[in-house]
Formats: structure tokens, sequence, C-alpha cells
């Protein structure tokens, strides 16, 4: 009994140190070597980090200085930052960007059309759960559509794991959301 215990832990373990993409597979890193390193924690990943990143950088898309553009920021998108896998500093070609600045995006863009690629197996299932939890707001809806749409996600993809922030749950991640301007 005691062997099929410690079993069940090591694979809970290393179900959890284990992240799925929105399509329900591994997370694929959306840095490339010869790219510039994204990531909250700048590993190549869109990771969940809980509270710990309060953006929510779990969408990986292919950036264009249209997102800063349409999104109202400095233009970093067109950056040079350290590169993965060598030496020195790298354009950005993939980027994990903030899912609620994604909504915003496709807000002011003009819809799920208008807006970039989208790199599916790299966009973390943090976001598509953070999505489902907001999808009585309209804007989010919407996201969610464009997400689920562009990545050809299945209706009855599951999701493993959750956290309070990206459960789409309390002020906290309702004033994220503003601050990245999806209107309500």
């Amino acid at each position: 009994m005691w062997v099929w215990i410690s079993a069940a832990c090591v694979f809970s373990t290393l179900a959890s140190a284990n992240p799925l993409n929105v399509l329900g597979e591994g997370l694929s890193t959306c840095s490339k070597p010869g790219n510039a390193l994204t990531g909250f924690t700048r590993d190549g990943h869109c990771q969940d980090q809980g509270n710990d990143d309060e953006g929510s950088h779990h969408i990986c898309i292919k950036m264009k200085r249209d997102f800063c553009l349409v999104t109202g920021q400095p233009n970093w998108c067109e950056s040079n930052m350290t590169c993965m896998g060598q030496q020195g500093t790298c354009a950005i070609k993939n980027w994990c960007v903030c899912q609620w600045a994604f909504a915003a995006y496709i807000q002011k863009a003009g819809g799920c059309n208008s807006i970039v690629d989208i790199q599916c197996d790299a966009t973390n299932m943090a976001a598509l759960r953070a999505y489902r939890g907001q999808a009585s707001d309209p804007h989010i809806a919407v996201a969610l559509d464009c997400l689920s749409q562009r990545c050809s996600i299945p209706p009855g993809i599951q999701e493993s794991g959750t956290s309070n922030l990206q459960q789409g749950s309390g002020k906290r991640t309702q004033a994220i959301i503003r601050a990245h301007g999806v209107e309500k």
C-alpha cells in the first residue's frame, strides 16, 4: 500500500510540474533559440506563476509592433532583449503577453481576424481557465472565443490545476482587467 501511495504522490507532483498548453498537451517554449527570451521568469515559457505574475503572461503570440501600438504601450515590441540559447541580445519574435492585455488587444484591433498569430502550443492552459472563469464579461467572452477559434480548442478540453488569480475571481483580477483597457 505504501508503494501505491508514494507512486500516486510522485505522479501528482510530476503532473503539476508539467504545465499544459491550451490544447491539453505539454507547454512548449514560446521563445525559440536565437530569439529574445520571454516569460515572466524569462525561461522561454508562458508559465503560470499564480499571484506572483499579476499580469498573467500566458498568451504566446508572434510579436509585431502592432501589439504595442494597439494596446497603447511604449514600443518595446521591436526591442532586442537577452537571447535564448546564445550570448547577447536578439529581436523579439514570440512573446508571452498578459492575457488581459491580449483581451484588450482583440477589442481595440477590431476583432479576432485583425490580430497577430497565437502560438497555441506555447499558450498556457491558465489563460483558457481564466477566460472561462470570466466569460460572463462580453470582452473576455470575445477573447475566449478568439483563443478557441485560433487554436481549434476541442470543446471538451479539460484543464488541471487552479490559482486564485487565474480563476478570474476577486477584486484584484478585475483591477488588472480594467488596467489593460478591457471595458465592461
